[in-house]
């Protein structure tokens, strides 16, 4: 792992300086990976610099409102490299998907993330696991930059913001985090609008697969853990796909007594994704366990095997964390989570 330190000054030279770049963020990108790549593209438009946005999968229905999101693209293939390479949101290069051996082969790779599991891939790195999103640490650099943002930019930054703190409600919304969305709302952006857009804008089968998916929630036996399951099977049944259940641990978390919930997805039958809510553990040290990461209170990984095995896996692991954090200390021990 590289040093842990931040190149922020630096990066602020490299965007003025340079006159082309490539922004990209992890595969099966959120509300806050979208929003933060079209603000990074509108400030670097506003700085006269020739841009490109790539994702290696569509831009999901529910953020396609977006001004700009139709210059975003799938797939790495380009007839000339830009210069440099800037990743949002993005706590490990190879999370990116196919390409992630290309894109290394950057000289010049910005990389601008707030989680704490941040490997600090980038030639140039700016990470603030206390920041609540990626869009609150992009907001000051047009200030810095250009002397502020105009509305398009405030509807994808207050939408990363939205969206990643889960509509205001997560630890990580801090006073600076409400300052920066007030100030967006400034700009005239209507945000029961976006909340229509980003929560509302479903299909039936997302629906029915929401249905399917809470019919299967379980409880531990102490009422502490609480997890959903979505197989392929009902993919199937209700004519959804796996990207319709990335949010359905909302539904779940948070519970009355429940302390971890989590949301188990079958990606084939020999994968399973996981996510992890909790207001008790640091979850992001679990799912570092099995490969993954991402904040203390909210994390994720994917596992090899199938569904049964891996649910089995990750409860027993999880029960065993909640058990650690309510032992007995012993005399003049000290333990953090």
């Amino acid at each position: 792992m590289k040093e842990k330190t931040n190149d922020r000054s630096r990066i602020i030279e490299t965007l003025r300086e340079k006159p082309s770049f490539l922004i990209t963020s992890h595969n099966s990108p959120c509300g806050d990976a979208i929003g933060s790549e079209l603000a990074m593209s509108f400030l670097l438009e506003r700085l006269g610099k020739e841009v490109i946005v790539r994702n290696s999968g569509p831009v999901p229905r529910n953020l396609a409102f977006l001004p700009g999101a139709d210059k975003i693209s799938c797939g790495f293939e380009l007839q000339k490299r830009p210069q440099v390479l800037i990743l949002v949101d993005c706590a490990n290069i190879d999370r990116v998907g196919g390409p992630s051996q290309e894109l290394r082969e950057f000289d010049t790779i910005i990389n601008i993330d707030h989680h704490v599991s941040n490997d600090y891939f980038g030639t140039l790195n700016y990470v603030d696991a206390d920041a609540a999103s990626t869009g609150e640490m992009i907001f000051p650099l047009f200030e810095e930059l250009v002397g502020g943002v105009r509305q398009e930019e405030a509807a994808c930054l207050y939408t990363s913001i939205l969206t990643d703190t889960g509509s205001f409600h997560h630890a990580v919304t801090k006073p600076r985090t409400h300052e920066i969305a007030a100030h967006l709302l400034s700009k005239g952006i209507d945000p029961s609008s976006i909340a229509r857009e980003v929560y509302g804008n479903f299909g039936i089968a997302s629906r029915k697969l929401l249905g399917l998916a809470l019919s299967s929630i379980q409880l531990s036996g102490d009422g502490e853990i609480a997890w959903i399951k979505v197989t392929g099977e009902m993919y199937r049944e209700a004519g959804g796909q796996e990207r319709n259940a990335h949010d359905f641990i909302d539904y779940i978390y948070p519970m009355k007594d429940v302390r971890v919930s989590l949301l188990l997805r079958e990606l084939d039958e020999k994968n399973v994704k996981v996510s992890f809510r909790s207001n008790l553990v640091d979850v992001n040290q679990i799912a570092q366990v099995f490969g993954g990461g991402g904040h203390q209170r909210a994390a994720g990984c994917t596992m090899e095997g199938i569904m049964a095995d891996v649910e089995k896996t990750i409860v027993k692991t999880v029960q065993k964390s909640l058990d650690d954090k309510k032992a007995p200390k012993a005399f003049g021990a000290t333990t953090s989570l």
